[in-house]
């Protein structure tokens, strides 16, 4: 069946006019995104909230918070300001070494503290009166240069 004049007429401007780009409306992921949410991670464990339990308070499932500590997901100010409070700290302890011109590097120690392990030793150690603590050191060094691992 033809198109009636109406139909032609009323179609025909949408065909002819220039298709606009569409902007990239998605926020990717940054290095200062991994940056903070290491400092999300570390911050976490020192205070032993888990997971499960920050995102609890903030009203979010434990995914996202892993999300949020991977620099998967960006973390907006608001909730930025949120898991301060949580974790009974403010918003520069977050901040702090993220200057926006250079890519924010992360440290050995920190990715270190970030980890199970590197809370669990920071927990013993301050445990130990100062002549273990310097035992458990030593320790360490022997260990790692018995393994050939420079310390």
């Amino acid at each position: 069946m033809p198109k009636s004049q109406e139909d032609v007429c009323a179609t025909d401007w949408v065909e002819k006019m220039p298709r606009r780009k569409q902007k990239n409306t998605k926020r990717n992921a940054t290095s200062v995104d991994v940056l903070l949410g290491k400092k999300i991670r570390a911050r976490r464990m020192e205070m032993g909230v888990t997971q499960s339990d920050l995102a609890g308070a903030l009203g979010v499932s434990f995914q996202q918070i892993q999300k949020y500590e991977r620099g998967v997901n960006r973390v907006g100010a608001g909730r930025l300001h949120q898991i301060a409070e949580k974790l009974e700290t403010d918003v520069a302890y977050f901040m702090s070494d993220i200057d926006g011109e250079n890519s924010p590097t992360i440290s050995r120690f920190a990715n270190f503290m970030a980890t199970k392990d590197g809370a669990d030793i920071c927990d013993a150690m301050i445990k130990l009166d100062a002549p273990h603590r310097r035992a458990v050191i030593d320790l360490a060094r022997t260990l790692s240069k018995a393994y050939g691992i420079e310390a």
